[in-house]
Protein backbone atom coordinates (compact mmCIF):
# COMPACT_ATOMS: atom_id res chain seq x y z
CA UNK A 1 0.00 0.00 0.00
CA UNK A 2 1.04 3.82 -0.67
CA UNK A 3 0.02 7.06 0.35
CA UNK A 4 1.17 10.64 -0.53
CA UNK A 5 2.32 12.63 2.51
CA UNK A 6 2.75 16.11 0.44
CA UNK A 7 5.98 16.01 -1.14
CA UNK A 8 6.68 12.09 -0.44
CA UNK A 9 5.52 8.92 -1.72
CA UNK A 10 5.20 6.58 1.76
CA UNK A 11 4.89 2.82 1.31
CA UNK A 12 5.09 -0.28 3.31
CA UNK A 13 6.45 -4.02 2.66
CA UNK A 14 6.68 -6.32 5.47
CA UNK A 15 7.54 -4.56 8.70
CA UNK A 16 9.17 -1.45 7.11
CA UNK A 17 7.87 1.59 5.90
CA UNK A 18 9.63 3.84 2.94
CA UNK A 19 9.70 7.04 1.54
CA UNK A 20 10.69 8.62 -1.91
CA UNK A 21 12.94 12.12 -1.95
CA UNK A 22 11.25 15.33 -1.55
CA UNK A 23 9.55 16.40 -4.39
CA UNK A 24 12.04 19.30 -6.02
CA UNK A 25 14.92 18.04 -4.87
CA UNK A 26 16.94 16.84 -7.80
CA UNK A 27 13.91 17.79 -10.08
CA UNK A 28 13.52 15.00 -11.79
CA UNK A 29 12.25 11.54 -10.75
CA UNK A 30 12.21 12.16 -6.78
CA UNK A 31 8.34 10.93 -6.74
CA UNK A 32 10.41 7.53 -7.48
CA UNK A 33 14.04 8.19 -5.90
CA UNK A 34 15.15 6.01 -2.96
CA UNK A 35 17.71 8.13 -1.02
CA UNK A 36 20.08 5.34 0.19
CA UNK A 37 23.21 6.46 1.33
CA UNK A 38 26.18 5.52 4.20
CA UNK A 39 24.37 8.41 6.08
CA UNK A 40 20.59 8.33 5.06
CA UNK A 41 17.94 5.61 4.58
CA UNK A 42 14.36 6.14 2.63
CA UNK A 43 12.82 4.08 5.76
CA UNK A 44 11.75 2.90 9.07
CA UNK A 45 11.89 -0.68 10.60
CA UNK A 46 8.66 -1.43 13.00
CA UNK A 47 9.42 -4.40 15.06
CA UNK A 48 9.72 -6.85 12.27
CA UNK A 49 9.79 -9.43 14.58
CA UNK A 50 6.62 -8.42 16.54
CA UNK A 51 3.25 -7.56 15.81
CA UNK A 52 2.69 -9.39 12.29
CA UNK A 53 3.95 -7.32 8.96
CA UNK A 54 2.51 -3.85 8.16
CA UNK A 55 -0.87 -4.50 6.05
CA UNK A 56 -2.35 -0.39 6.08
CA UNK A 57 -1.38 2.56 6.04
CA UNK A 58 -3.58 6.08 6.24
CA UNK A 59 -3.25 9.77 6.20
CA UNK A 60 -6.00 11.52 7.46
CA UNK A 61 -6.70 15.25 6.37
CA UNK A 62 -4.36 17.10 8.59
CA UNK A 63 -1.57 14.86 7.86
CA UNK A 64 -0.98 12.00 11.15
CA UNK A 65 0.25 8.83 9.07
CA UNK A 66 -0.95 5.33 10.77
CA UNK A 67 0.43 2.32 9.96
CA UNK A 68 -1.25 -0.51 10.70
CA UNK A 69 -0.36 -4.43 12.01
CA UNK A 70 -2.69 -6.87 12.97
CA UNK A 71 -1.68 -6.18 16.19
CA UNK A 72 -0.47 -3.02 16.48
CA UNK A 73 -0.85 0.42 15.40
CA UNK A 74 1.89 3.70 14.76
CA UNK A 75 1.78 7.20 14.10
CA UNK A 76 4.79 8.81 12.17
CA UNK A 77 5.03 11.83 12.91
CA UNK A 78 7.14 14.06 10.40
CA UNK A 79 10.28 15.53 11.96
CA UNK A 80 11.20 18.24 8.95
CA UNK A 81 14.67 16.94 9.00
CA UNK A 82 15.61 16.13 5.50
CA UNK A 83 18.12 13.09 6.69
CA UNK A 84 15.43 11.62 9.16
CA UNK A 85 11.85 12.94 7.78
CA UNK A 86 9.61 10.95 9.74
CA UNK A 87 9.70 9.49 13.59
CA UNK A 88 7.30 6.28 14.52
CA UNK A 89 5.46 5.91 17.81
CA UNK A 90 3.54 2.64 18.61
CA UNK A 91 0.28 3.44 20.08
CA UNK A 92 -1.19 -0.24 20.84
CA UNK A 93 0.45 -3.30 21.21
CA UNK A 94 -3.11 -5.05 21.26
CA UNK A 95 -5.51 -3.92 18.18
CA UNK A 96 -4.70 -3.80 14.65
CA UNK A 97 -6.07 -4.24 11.32
CA UNK A 98 -6.95 -7.35 10.10
CA UNK A 99 -6.34 -6.33 6.31
CA UNK A 100 -5.98 -3.00 4.06
CA UNK A 101 -9.58 -3.00 2.98
CA UNK A 102 -10.42 -2.50 6.28
CA UNK A 103 -9.27 0.82 6.88
CA UNK A 104 -10.81 4.34 5.82
CA UNK A 105 -10.27 7.21 6.52
CA UNK A 106 -13.49 9.47 8.03
CA UNK A 107 -14.41 11.76 10.49
CA UNK A 108 -15.83 11.21 14.12
CA UNK A 109 -18.89 12.83 16.02
CA UNK A 110 -16.78 15.96 16.46
CA UNK A 111 -15.93 16.63 12.84
CA UNK A 112 -12.08 15.15 13.72
CA UNK A 113 -10.26 13.24 11.29
CA UNK A 114 -9.68 9.71 12.26
CA UNK A 115 -8.87 6.74 10.51
CA UNK A 116 -11.34 3.42 11.30
CA UNK A 117 -10.10 0.28 11.22
CA UNK A 118 -11.62 -3.29 11.49
CA UNK A 119 -9.75 -5.36 14.07
CA UNK A 120 -10.70 -8.60 14.95
CA UNK A 121 -12.61 -7.87 18.59
CA UNK A 122 -14.57 -5.45 16.46
CA UNK A 123 -14.55 -1.93 14.94
CA UNK A 124 -12.09 0.65 16.05
CA UNK A 125 -10.67 4.60 15.53
CA UNK A 126 -7.92 6.22 15.84
CA UNK A 127 -7.42 10.10 15.88
CA UNK A 128 -7.01 13.03 18.00
CA UNK A 129 -8.44 10.91 21.20
CA UNK A 130 -6.10 7.80 20.56
CA UNK A 131 -7.49 4.47 19.73
CA UNK A 132 -11.41 3.94 20.58
CA UNK A 133 -13.68 0.72 20.08
CA UNK A 134 -16.55 2.19 18.40
CA UNK A 135 -18.06 -1.32 17.47
CA UNK A 136 -20.88 -1.41 19.93
CA UNK A 137 -23.69 -0.75 17.99
CA UNK A 138 -22.87 -3.53 15.29
CA UNK A 139 -21.53 -6.21 17.50
CA UNK A 140 -24.51 -7.89 16.67
CA UNK A 141 -23.54 -8.13 13.06
CA UNK A 142 -19.56 -8.78 13.24
CA UNK A 143 -20.09 -11.31 16.11
CA UNK A 144 -21.36 -14.51 16.27
CA UNK A 145 -24.25 -14.98 18.14
CA UNK A 146 -24.67 -17.84 20.90
CA UNK A 147 -27.05 -20.56 21.30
Amino acid sequence: AVINDGNRIIGIDDSRVYWTAALGTLDRGDDERLVDTATQNPWLDLNASDGGNNLAIARTVNGVIYVFKLNQVWRLTATGDAVKPYVAKKLSDTVGAVHHKAVCVGEDNAGNSVVYFLHTGGLYRVGPAGIEYCGRDVEGLTRPTKT
